[in-house]
């Protein structure tokens, strides 16, 4: 018959592979374990996607009142036109 240590032991052995199986996912890693790499790719593939998108959004949306002046030339007859010249 196995010795009171051995038994402990060998439960011991379960309780941490079971323990070890139940873990949450955002637990720490145990100093045993190699963290998983960093995709630093594909973050910063997101934020380009990202900024591709949104930036000439928000060029447009918030640049707005600069372009009557520069296309209209502080008329509205046209693109910078005078009134009274000939087309």
């Amino acid at each position: 018959m196995p010795s009171a240590t051995q038994a402990r032991t060998l439960l011991r052995s379960f309780a941490q592979h079971f323990n070890e199986a139940r873990r949450h996912p955002s637990s720490p890693n145990p100093m045993s374990m190699k963290p998983y790499p960093t995709q630093y790719r594909v973050m910063f593939g997101k934020v380009a996607r990202s900024t591709a998108l949104f930036l000439p959004g928000y060029f447009i949306l918030l640049g707005w009142p600069l372009f009557p002046p520069i296309l209209f030339n502080g008329h509205m007859y046209g693109l910078g036109r005078e009134p009274w010249t000939k087309v």
